[in-house]
């Protein structure tokens, strides 16, 4: 388990770097050719240098004279990292999920769900009686979670998976219920409705950012 584990958070790392390399490659070679074309469509007659005493002076040069094309440009700069980071997680997150329902891996997340379980038993057992707080019980969960020792995207996918499931409908005074496995059905059935992953967001960010290239270039915005 401790192979497959590694496996994971490899997978993971790989993911990441692959995202937000040519991500960011993309987005650095966006930035620097769409200021150059800016510049020439500007200036088209010579330097620039003696138009303005800074960048900050050149910069609100360019707007001045280019106010659609700087702004659009500027704001695809400030946000395709964000977009990179955020969307990148949740794919990768949603890779790893489905990584594991097709290995059949809710063995990794099973023990982690008994031991939160059982320590939530032995020093709340309120939490686990008719009439509790349920929103308390989950919090508590997902702080039992988070504070193992076990793999990072174990304890992530874990919490991903117990935070969609409802649990108001159980009975906790029927002792011929076992909480503990409805509990871990719920959160794998969670899982595995999950759409399997895609990196469409990707493609569509890099395209964004190379389709405006060509509009400023052909004056279109």
């Amino acid at each position: 388990m401790m192979k497959y584990g590694a496996g994971i958070t490899a997978s993971a790392a790989f993911s990441f770097l692959k995202i937000n390399i040519i991500g960011g490659l993309s987005t650095a070679l966006f930035t620097i050719i769409s200021f150059v074309i800016l510049t020439m469509q500007c200036f088209p007659h010579g330097s620039s240098s003696g138009h303005a005493g800074s960048a900050v002076g050149f910069l609100l040069i360019l707007f001045s004279l280019r106010p659609v094309a700087f702004t659009i440009l500027a704001c695809i700069i400030g946000i395709s990292p964000v977009l990179l980071l955020t969307l990148g997680n949740k794919y990768i997150l949603s890779k790893i999920i489905y990584k594991i329902i097709k290995d059949k891996g809710e063995s990794l997340l099973n023990p982690l769900i008994d031991r939160v379980l059982n320590s939530i038993q032995q020093r709340h057992p309120d939490l686990l009686k008719k009439g509790t707080d349920l929103a308390v019980l989950k919090l508590k969960m997902v702080q039992e979670i988070k504070d193992s020792k076990d793999n990072k995207w174990i304890r992530r996918i874990t919490i991903f998976g117990l935070r969609k499931v409802k649990l108001d409908d159980i009975d906790f005074n029927d002792e011929n219920l076992s909480v503990a496995e409805i509990i871990k059905l719920r959160i794998q059935n969670s899982l595995q409705n999950r759409p399997a992953p895609g990196r469409t967001f990707f493609w569509m960010i890099i395209g964004l950012q190379w389709l405006t290239l060509l509009l400023t270039y052909f004056r279109a915005v």
